[in-house]
Protein backbone atom coordinates (compact mmCIF):
# COMPACT_ATOMS: atom_id res chain seq x y z
CA UNK A 1 0.00 0.00 0.00
CA UNK A 2 1.28 3.79 -0.81
CA UNK A 3 2.59 5.86 1.86
CA UNK A 4 0.19 7.94 3.12
CA UNK A 5 -2.99 6.05 2.09
CA UNK A 6 -5.87 6.65 4.51
CA UNK A 7 -6.16 3.14 6.82
CA UNK A 8 -10.08 3.01 5.92
CA UNK A 9 -11.32 0.71 3.45
CA UNK A 10 -11.47 0.98 -0.19
CA UNK A 11 -15.35 -0.23 -1.28
CA UNK A 12 -15.55 -2.27 -4.08
CA UNK A 13 -18.67 -3.78 -6.19
CA UNK A 14 -18.13 -5.91 -9.10
CA UNK A 15 -15.93 -9.30 -6.89
CA UNK A 16 -17.81 -11.92 -8.06
CA UNK A 17 -16.97 -11.15 -11.38
CA UNK A 18 -13.98 -12.60 -13.14
CA UNK A 19 -12.17 -9.00 -13.21
CA UNK A 20 -13.14 -7.78 -9.53
CA UNK A 21 -12.57 -11.07 -8.23
CA UNK A 22 -8.83 -10.12 -9.13
CA UNK A 23 -8.81 -6.71 -8.36
CA UNK A 24 -9.72 -7.95 -4.97
CA UNK A 25 -7.13 -10.26 -4.36
CA UNK A 26 -4.40 -7.46 -5.27
CA UNK A 27 -5.95 -5.22 -2.72
CA UNK A 28 -6.10 -7.43 -0.34
CA UNK A 29 -2.45 -8.68 -1.10
CA UNK A 30 -0.77 -5.31 -1.22
CA UNK A 31 -2.19 -4.34 2.36
CA UNK A 32 -5.64 -2.34 1.46
CA UNK A 33 -8.76 -2.89 3.70
CA UNK A 34 -11.96 -3.94 1.31
CA UNK A 35 -15.26 -3.81 1.88
CA UNK A 36 -17.67 -5.58 -0.39
CA UNK A 37 -20.90 -4.51 -1.86
CA UNK A 38 -22.99 -7.45 -2.70
CA UNK A 39 -26.59 -8.15 -2.58
CA UNK A 40 -26.12 -11.48 -0.80
CA UNK A 41 -23.22 -12.93 1.11
CA UNK A 42 -19.92 -14.19 -0.22
CA UNK A 43 -19.05 -16.45 2.26
CA UNK A 44 -15.39 -17.42 -0.28
CA UNK A 45 -14.51 -13.85 -0.50
CA UNK A 46 -14.76 -12.96 3.08
CA UNK A 47 -12.79 -15.66 4.02
CA UNK A 48 -10.35 -13.89 2.00
CA UNK A 49 -9.91 -10.82 4.51
CA UNK A 50 -12.68 -8.29 2.71
CA UNK A 51 -15.50 -7.01 5.04
CA UNK A 52 -19.08 -7.20 3.52
CA UNK A 53 -21.91 -4.79 3.03
CA UNK A 54 -24.78 -5.65 1.79
CA UNK A 55 -26.39 -3.08 -0.90
CA UNK A 56 -27.68 -3.38 -4.57
CA UNK A 57 -26.78 -0.40 -6.95
CA UNK A 58 -30.70 0.32 -7.50
CA UNK A 59 -30.92 0.64 -4.07
CA UNK A 60 -29.44 4.40 -2.73
CA UNK A 61 -29.75 3.84 0.61
CA UNK A 62 -28.32 0.39 0.66
CA UNK A 63 -25.30 2.30 -1.10
CA UNK A 64 -25.09 5.11 1.50
CA UNK A 65 -24.67 2.59 4.31
CA UNK A 66 -21.99 0.61 2.24
CA UNK A 67 -19.99 4.07 1.76
CA UNK A 68 -20.10 5.35 5.12
CA UNK A 69 -16.45 5.41 6.33
CA UNK A 70 -14.93 4.48 2.87
CA UNK A 71 -11.95 6.74 1.33
CA UNK A 72 -12.04 5.37 -2.02
CA UNK A 73 -14.51 3.37 -4.60
CA UNK A 74 -13.32 0.60 -6.93
CA UNK A 75 -16.93 0.41 -9.38
CA UNK A 76 -16.33 -3.38 -11.28
CA UNK A 77 -20.26 -3.75 -11.57
CA UNK A 78 -21.84 -4.33 -14.51
CA UNK A 79 -25.09 -5.87 -16.56
CA UNK A 80 -22.63 -6.85 -19.85
CA UNK A 81 -23.57 -8.64 -22.88
CA UNK A 82 -25.26 -7.23 -25.95
CA UNK A 83 -28.97 -8.15 -26.04
CA UNK A 84 -32.29 -7.70 -24.25
CA UNK A 85 -33.87 -4.08 -23.56
CA UNK A 86 -31.53 -1.07 -23.30
CA UNK A 87 -33.54 -0.19 -20.27
CA UNK A 88 -32.40 -3.20 -18.35
CA UNK A 89 -28.20 -1.62 -19.56
CA UNK A 90 -29.04 1.70 -18.52
CA UNK A 91 -30.54 0.87 -14.77
CA UNK A 92 -27.53 -1.18 -14.26
CA UNK A 93 -24.73 0.08 -15.80
CA UNK A 94 -26.10 4.14 -16.04
CA UNK A 95 -28.26 4.80 -13.10
CA UNK A 96 -26.13 2.28 -10.79
CA UNK A 97 -22.85 3.95 -11.40
CA UNK A 98 -24.59 7.86 -10.58
CA UNK A 99 -26.16 6.15 -7.67
CA UNK A 100 -22.29 4.73 -6.58
CA UNK A 101 -20.76 8.09 -7.54
CA UNK A 102 -23.83 10.26 -5.35
CA UNK A 103 -23.07 7.26 -2.11
CA UNK A 104 -18.95 7.87 -2.57
CA UNK A 105 -19.64 11.79 -2.92
CA UNK A 106 -21.53 12.11 -0.14
CA UNK A 107 -20.07 10.09 1.93
CA UNK A 108 -16.53 11.55 1.74
CA UNK A 109 -14.94 9.40 -0.68
CA UNK A 110 -12.97 11.25 -2.85
CA UNK A 111 -11.69 8.84 -5.24
CA UNK A 112 -13.49 6.52 -7.82
CA UNK A 113 -12.12 4.22 -10.10
CA UNK A 114 -14.50 3.25 -12.75
CA UNK A 115 -14.20 -0.04 -14.73
CA UNK A 116 -15.57 0.93 -18.26
CA UNK A 117 -14.20 -0.63 -21.52
CA UNK A 118 -13.58 0.17 -24.97
CA UNK A 119 -16.97 -0.58 -26.17
CA UNK A 120 -17.92 2.44 -24.80
CA UNK A 121 -16.05 3.78 -27.82
CA UNK A 122 -16.96 1.34 -30.40
CA UNK A 123 -19.09 2.24 -32.80
CA UNK A 124 -18.44 -0.31 -35.44
CA UNK A 125 -15.45 1.09 -37.00
CA UNK A 126 -11.64 -0.48 -37.03
CA UNK A 127 -9.57 1.28 -34.19
CA UNK A 128 -5.94 0.75 -35.31
CA UNK A 129 -3.79 1.94 -32.47
CA UNK A 130 -6.43 4.85 -31.41
CA UNK A 131 -5.59 6.77 -28.63
CA UNK A 132 -8.08 8.47 -26.00
CA UNK A 133 -8.29 11.47 -27.97
CA UNK A 134 -10.75 9.04 -30.57
CA UNK A 135 -14.48 10.25 -29.87
CA UNK A 136 -17.74 7.94 -30.59
CA UNK A 137 -20.72 7.41 -29.30
CA UNK A 138 -22.31 4.01 -29.56
CA UNK A 139 -24.91 3.84 -31.26
CA UNK A 140 -28.55 2.91 -28.93
CA UNK A 141 -28.72 -1.06 -30.51
CA UNK A 142 -25.35 -1.49 -29.20
CA UNK A 143 -27.00 -1.65 -25.55
CA UNK A 144 -23.93 -2.89 -23.68
CA UNK A 145 -21.57 -0.60 -25.12
CA UNK A 146 -23.85 2.96 -25.04
CA UNK A 147 -24.57 2.43 -21.35
CA UNK A 148 -21.07 1.77 -20.50
CA UNK A 149 -20.02 4.51 -22.97
CA UNK A 150 -22.82 7.20 -20.70
CA UNK A 151 -21.74 5.70 -17.84
CA UNK A 152 -18.28 6.50 -18.38
CA UNK A 153 -18.74 10.03 -19.46
CA UNK A 154 -20.68 10.32 -15.92
CA UNK A 155 -17.95 9.41 -13.85
CA UNK A 156 -15.39 11.63 -15.91
CA UNK A 157 -17.74 15.00 -15.39
CA UNK A 158 -17.59 14.01 -11.80
CA UNK A 159 -13.84 15.05 -11.19
CA UNK A 160 -13.21 18.30 -9.88
CA UNK A 161 -16.10 18.46 -7.57
CA UNK A 162 -14.45 17.25 -4.68
CA UNK A 163 -13.85 14.08 -6.31
CA UNK A 164 -10.90 12.82 -8.60
CA UNK A 165 -11.98 9.94 -10.93
CA UNK A 166 -11.09 7.88 -13.89
CA UNK A 167 -12.01 5.23 -15.91
CA UNK A 168 -10.21 1.89 -16.89
CA UNK A 169 -10.99 0.78 -20.28
CA UNK A 170 -9.27 -2.86 -20.38
CA UNK A 171 -9.55 -4.63 -23.53
CA UNK A 172 -10.35 -8.58 -23.57
CA UNK A 173 -9.33 -9.64 -20.35
CA UNK A 174 -8.17 -13.24 -20.53
CA UNK A 175 -6.06 -15.82 -17.99
CA UNK A 176 -6.71 -18.63 -15.43
CA UNK A 177 -10.30 -19.19 -13.79
CA UNK A 178 -12.32 -17.54 -16.93
CA UNK A 179 -15.45 -18.64 -15.54
CA UNK A 180 -17.74 -17.83 -18.73
CA UNK A 181 -15.60 -17.43 -21.82
CA UNK A 182 -13.16 -20.07 -22.31
CA UNK A 183 -15.58 -23.30 -21.25
CA UNK A 184 -17.90 -21.58 -23.67
CA UNK A 185 -15.20 -21.90 -26.57
CA UNK A 186 -14.03 -25.00 -25.49
CA UNK A 187 -17.53 -26.82 -24.97
CA UNK A 188 -18.25 -25.01 -28.63
CA UNK A 189 -14.97 -26.51 -30.24
CA UNK A 190 -15.90 -29.71 -28.72
CA UNK A 191 -18.79 -29.93 -30.43
CA UNK A 192 -17.61 -28.54 -33.42
CA UNK A 193 -19.90 -25.66 -33.74
CA UNK A 194 -16.87 -23.42 -33.33
CA UNK A 195 -16.69 -21.30 -36.51
CA UNK A 196 -14.71 -17.64 -36.89
CA UNK A 197 -14.93 -14.99 -39.85
CA UNK A 198 -12.60 -15.38 -42.91
CA UNK A 199 -10.96 -11.82 -44.53
CA UNK A 200 -9.01 -9.46 -42.07
CA UNK A 201 -6.49 -9.33 -40.43
CA UNK A 202 -8.75 -8.60 -37.31
CA UNK A 203 -6.14 -7.03 -34.68
CA UNK A 204 -6.52 -7.01 -31.06
CA UNK A 205 -4.41 -6.56 -27.90
CA UNK A 206 -5.86 -8.42 -25.28
CA UNK A 207 -4.92 -7.93 -21.31
CA UNK A 208 -4.16 -10.10 -19.09
CA UNK A 209 -6.00 -10.80 -15.78
CA UNK A 210 -3.62 -9.76 -13.54
CA UNK A 211 -2.34 -6.92 -15.54
CA UNK A 212 -6.12 -5.78 -15.66
CA UNK A 213 -6.20 -6.13 -11.98
CA UNK A 214 -3.41 -4.23 -11.15
CA UNK A 215 -3.95 -1.11 -12.99
CA UNK A 216 -7.13 -0.92 -11.09
CA UNK A 217 -4.22 -0.51 -7.59
CA UNK A 218 -2.15 1.97 -10.09
CA UNK A 219 -5.04 3.86 -10.25
CA UNK A 220 -5.92 4.34 -6.89
CA UNK A 221 -2.45 4.84 -6.27
CA UNK A 222 -2.27 7.83 -8.90
CA UNK A 223 -5.43 9.41 -7.71
CA UNK A 224 -4.47 9.19 -4.37
CA UNK A 225 -1.22 10.88 -5.19
CA UNK A 226 -2.18 13.37 -7.22
CA UNK A 227 -5.14 15.25 -9.88
CA UNK A 228 -3.19 14.68 -12.76
CA UNK A 229 -4.88 11.31 -14.34
CA UNK A 230 -8.29 12.26 -12.97
CA UNK A 231 -10.89 13.08 -15.23
CA UNK A 232 -8.88 11.23 -18.07
CA UNK A 233 -10.16 7.46 -19.22
CA UNK A 234 -7.27 4.92 -20.04
CA UNK A 235 -7.02 2.13 -22.52
CA UNK A 236 -5.61 -1.05 -21.28
CA UNK A 237 -4.05 -3.53 -23.41
CA UNK A 238 -0.89 -5.85 -23.15
CA UNK A 239 0.95 -4.01 -26.15
CA UNK A 240 1.22 -7.11 -28.26
CA UNK A 241 -1.06 -7.30 -31.35
CA UNK A 242 -2.66 -10.23 -32.18
CA UNK A 243 -5.35 -11.83 -34.86
CA UNK A 244 -8.67 -12.65 -32.80
CA UNK A 245 -8.25 -15.61 -35.00
CA UNK A 246 -4.85 -16.63 -33.79
CA UNK A 247 -5.34 -15.47 -30.77
CA UNK A 248 -8.78 -18.05 -30.23
CA UNK A 249 -6.52 -20.75 -31.37
CA UNK A 250 -4.33 -20.00 -29.00
CA UNK A 251 -6.47 -20.46 -26.27
CA UNK A 252 -7.68 -23.85 -27.84
CA UNK A 253 -4.22 -24.92 -27.79
CA UNK A 254 -3.63 -24.35 -24.15
CA UNK A 255 -6.92 -26.73 -23.57
CA UNK A 256 -5.37 -29.04 -25.83
CA UNK A 257 -7.88 -28.89 -28.52
CA UNK A 258 -7.06 -28.56 -32.72
CA UNK A 259 -7.33 -24.68 -34.05
CA UNK A 260 -10.40 -23.96 -36.15
CA UNK A 261 -9.65 -22.50 -39.72
CA UNK A 262 -12.22 -19.75 -40.44
CA UNK A 263 -15.06 -20.20 -43.44
CA UNK A 264 -17.62 -17.55 -42.72
CA UNK A 265 -17.66 -14.82 -45.14
CA UNK A 266 -17.87 -11.47 -43.08
CA UNK A 267 -20.99 -10.28 -45.15
CA UNK A 268 -22.66 -13.54 -44.74
CA UNK A 269 -21.91 -12.93 -41.30
CA UNK A 270 -22.94 -9.73 -40.51
CA UNK A 271 -26.61 -10.55 -43.21
CA UNK A 272 -27.44 -13.66 -40.67
CA UNK A 273 -26.83 -11.75 -37.62
CA UNK A 274 -29.47 -8.97 -38.78
CA UNK A 275 -31.39 -11.46 -39.85
CA UNK A 276 -31.14 -14.02 -36.37
CA UNK A 277 -31.85 -10.52 -34.69
CA UNK A 278 -35.30 -9.82 -36.53
CA UNK A 279 -36.41 -13.29 -36.40
CA UNK A 280 -35.72 -13.04 -32.29
CA UNK A 281 -38.06 -10.44 -31.88
CA UNK A 282 -40.21 -11.31 -34.73
CA UNK A 283 -40.81 -14.83 -32.64
CA UNK A 284 -40.49 -13.07 -29.46
CA UNK A 285 -37.65 -15.71 -28.68
CA UNK A 286 -36.44 -15.99 -24.88
CA UNK A 287 -32.18 -15.68 -24.28
CA UNK A 288 -29.86 -14.32 -27.05
CA UNK A 289 -29.97 -15.00 -31.04
CA UNK A 290 -26.60 -17.59 -31.64
CA UNK A 291 -24.83 -14.19 -33.05
CA UNK A 292 -26.08 -10.58 -32.95
CA UNK A 293 -24.87 -7.78 -35.08
CA UNK A 294 -22.54 -6.29 -32.51
CA UNK A 295 -20.96 -9.27 -32.14
CA UNK A 296 -20.37 -10.08 -35.66
CA UNK A 297 -18.80 -6.35 -36.21
CA UNK A 298 -16.10 -6.86 -33.54
CA UNK A 299 -15.61 -10.08 -35.12
CA UNK A 300 -14.40 -8.26 -38.23
CA UNK A 301 -12.83 -5.53 -37.22
CA UNK A 302 -9.39 -4.88 -35.81
CA UNK A 303 -9.81 -3.02 -32.51
CA UNK A 304 -5.64 -2.13 -30.18
CA UNK A 305 -4.98 0.93 -29.15
CA UNK A 306 -2.16 3.10 -27.93
CA UNK A 307 -1.26 2.59 -24.44
CA UNK A 308 0.92 5.78 -23.90
CA UNK A 309 -1.79 7.61 -21.44
CA UNK A 310 -1.83 4.66 -18.85
CA UNK A 311 2.09 3.98 -18.84
CA UNK A 312 2.61 7.78 -18.56
CA UNK A 313 0.45 8.18 -15.93
CA UNK A 314 -0.18 5.47 -14.05
CA UNK A 315 2.82 3.79 -14.31
CA UNK A 316 0.95 0.93 -16.23
CA UNK A 317 3.61 -1.94 -17.56
CA UNK A 318 2.12 -4.74 -18.97
CA UNK A 319 4.36 -7.61 -16.59
CA UNK A 320 2.84 -10.76 -18.03
CA UNK A 321 3.91 -11.38 -21.95
CA UNK A 322 1.06 -12.93 -24.17
CA UNK A 323 3.08 -16.46 -24.33
CA UNK A 324 4.03 -16.18 -20.64
CA UNK A 325 -0.04 -16.09 -19.94
CA UNK A 326 -0.42 -18.76 -22.72
CA UNK A 327 1.78 -20.92 -20.20
CA UNK A 328 0.26 -19.97 -17.15
CA UNK A 329 -3.32 -20.58 -18.54
CA UNK A 330 -2.34 -23.86 -20.09
CA UNK A 331 -0.81 -25.15 -16.28
CA UNK A 332 -3.95 -24.00 -14.68
CA UNK A 333 -6.12 -25.81 -17.12
CA UNK A 334 -4.05 -29.03 -16.90
CA UNK A 335 -4.34 -28.42 -12.75
CA UNK A 336 -8.09 -28.05 -12.93
CA UNK A 337 -8.80 -31.48 -14.83
CA UNK A 338 -11.77 -31.84 -17.41
CA UNK A 339 -14.69 -30.97 -15.06
CA UNK A 340 -15.35 -27.42 -15.48
CA UNK A 341 -16.32 -27.31 -19.03
CA UNK A 342 -19.65 -28.57 -19.23
CA UNK A 343 -20.75 -25.66 -17.30
CA UNK A 344 -21.12 -24.45 -20.57
CA UNK A 345 -23.60 -26.67 -22.41
CA UNK A 346 -26.61 -26.16 -21.02
CA UNK A 347 -26.42 -22.36 -22.66
CA UNK A 348 -25.23 -23.77 -25.87
CA UNK A 349 -28.42 -25.80 -25.63
CA UNK A 350 -31.13 -23.20 -25.05
CA UNK A 351 -33.21 -22.45 -27.63
CA UNK A 352 -31.05 -25.12 -29.62
CA UNK A 353 -33.66 -25.88 -32.13
CA UNK A 354 -34.44 -22.38 -33.65
CA UNK A 355 -30.49 -21.49 -33.34
CA UNK A 356 -29.43 -24.10 -34.94
CA UNK A 357 -32.37 -24.06 -37.52
CA UNK A 358 -30.87 -20.71 -38.15
CA UNK A 359 -27.40 -22.00 -38.71
CA UNK A 360 -28.17 -24.53 -40.83
CA UNK A 361 -29.51 -22.63 -43.63
CA UNK A 362 -26.50 -20.78 -43.64
CA UNK A 363 -24.14 -22.95 -43.69
CA UNK A 364 -26.01 -24.52 -46.75
CA UNK A 365 -25.12 -20.72 -48.35
CA UNK A 366 -21.44 -19.98 -46.96
CA UNK A 367 -19.87 -23.82 -46.62
CA UNK A 368 -19.15 -26.06 -49.32
CA UNK A 369 -22.53 -24.70 -51.48
CA UNK A 370 -20.78 -21.25 -51.18
CA UNK A 371 -17.19 -22.81 -52.82
CA UNK A 372 -18.81 -24.47 -55.32
CA UNK A 373 -21.43 -22.20 -56.63
CA UNK A 374 -19.80 -18.80 -56.11
CA UNK A 375 -15.83 -19.52 -55.81
CA UNK A 376 -13.56 -16.71 -54.78
CA UNK A 377 -15.45 -14.27 -57.68
CA UNK A 378 -18.37 -13.74 -55.51
CA UNK A 379 -22.16 -13.73 -56.44
CA UNK A 380 -21.59 -12.58 -60.07
CA UNK A 381 -19.05 -15.14 -61.09
CA UNK A 382 -22.14 -17.86 -59.78
CA UNK A 383 -24.58 -15.63 -62.19
CA UNK A 384 -26.44 -14.87 -58.95
CA UNK A 385 -27.14 -10.93 -58.72
CA UNK A 386 -26.82 -9.48 -55.28
CA UNK A 387 -29.99 -8.73 -55.05
CA UNK A 388 -31.31 -12.21 -55.69
CA UNK A 389 -28.42 -13.67 -53.57
CA UNK A 390 -29.39 -11.88 -50.35
CA UNK A 391 -33.36 -12.60 -51.56
CA UNK A 392 -31.88 -16.46 -51.27
CA UNK A 393 -30.47 -16.08 -48.06
CA UNK A 394 -33.60 -14.77 -46.36
CA UNK A 395 -35.89 -17.47 -47.62
CA UNK A 396 -33.21 -20.26 -45.96
CA UNK A 397 -33.04 -18.19 -43.08
CA UNK A 398 -36.66 -17.53 -42.61
CA UNK A 399 -37.22 -21.23 -43.69
CA UNK A 400 -34.95 -22.38 -41.53
CA UNK A 401 -36.70 -20.60 -38.37
CA UNK A 402 -39.75 -21.46 -39.11
CA UNK A 403 -39.07 -24.77 -39.50
CA UNK A 404 -37.31 -24.24 -36.15
CA UNK A 405 -40.50 -23.10 -34.46
CA UNK A 406 -42.45 -25.87 -35.48
CA UNK A 407 -40.36 -28.76 -35.54
CA UNK A 408 -37.95 -29.46 -32.21
CA UNK A 409 -35.45 -31.68 -34.08
CA UNK A 410 -34.75 -29.55 -36.76
CA UNK A 411 -31.66 -28.50 -35.07
CA UNK A 412 -30.23 -31.82 -34.99
CA UNK A 413 -31.66 -32.22 -39.10
CA UNK A 414 -29.51 -29.34 -40.29
CA UNK A 415 -26.19 -30.16 -38.48
CA UNK A 416 -26.33 -33.69 -39.65
CA UNK A 417 -26.68 -32.65 -43.01
CA UNK A 418 -24.86 -29.39 -43.09
CA UNK A 419 -22.70 -28.89 -40.14
CA UNK A 420 -23.64 -26.35 -37.77
CA UNK A 421 -22.22 -22.99 -38.61
CA UNK A 422 -23.15 -21.00 -35.62
CA UNK A 423 -19.75 -19.33 -33.94
CA UNK A 424 -19.85 -18.32 -30.53
CA UNK A 425 -22.71 -16.31 -29.07
CA UNK A 426 -21.81 -13.45 -26.63
CA UNK A 427 -20.65 -14.10 -23.31
CA UNK A 428 -22.35 -13.37 -20.52
CA UNK A 429 -21.49 -11.83 -17.31
CA UNK A 430 -22.43 -12.16 -13.73
CA UNK A 431 -25.79 -11.65 -11.94
CA UNK A 432 -26.99 -7.61 -12.47
CA UNK A 433 -25.04 -5.38 -10.10
CA UNK A 434 -22.79 -8.02 -8.88
CA UNK A 435 -20.29 -9.31 -11.07
CA UNK A 436 -18.63 -8.09 -14.35
CA UNK A 437 -17.12 -9.99 -17.18
CA UNK A 438 -14.85 -8.04 -18.91
CA UNK A 439 -13.71 -10.16 -21.71
CA UNK A 440 -15.37 -12.50 -24.70
CA UNK A 441 -13.09 -12.50 -28.14
CA UNK A 442 -15.85 -14.22 -29.64
CA UNK A 443 -18.69 -12.42 -29.02
CA UNK A 444 -16.56 -9.96 -26.82
CA UNK A 445 -18.01 -6.64 -25.71
CA UNK A 446 -14.68 -5.60 -26.83
CA UNK A 447 -13.26 -5.48 -23.44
Amino acid sequence: MSAGTPDAPVLLTGATGYVGRRVLELLLEAGYRVRLLSRRPVPELAALGAESAPGDLADRDSLARAAQGTWAAVHCAAKTGVWGPLSEYLSVNLEGTRNMLRAAREAGAGIFVYTSSPSAVYDGRDMNGVDEGWEALPPERFRYARSKALAEREVLAAAGHGMRTLALRPHLVWGPRDPHFLPRIVAMRRAGRLRLFKGGPYQVDPTYIDDAARAHLLALESLAGSECASGKAFFLGQGERVDSRDFINRLLAAAGLDPVVPSVPPALGRLGARLAEGAWKLFRRKGEPPVTYFTALQLTTSHWFDLSRARELLGYVPEVSQAEGMRRLSESLAEAGDGNWGEALPELRRGSALAEGFSGPCAMLHGRWWARNCGASGWHESGISPASGLCLVGVWVVSGLCLASVWPASGRFWEERFGAQMHAANVKGAPLGEGTQEFGPVGLPIE
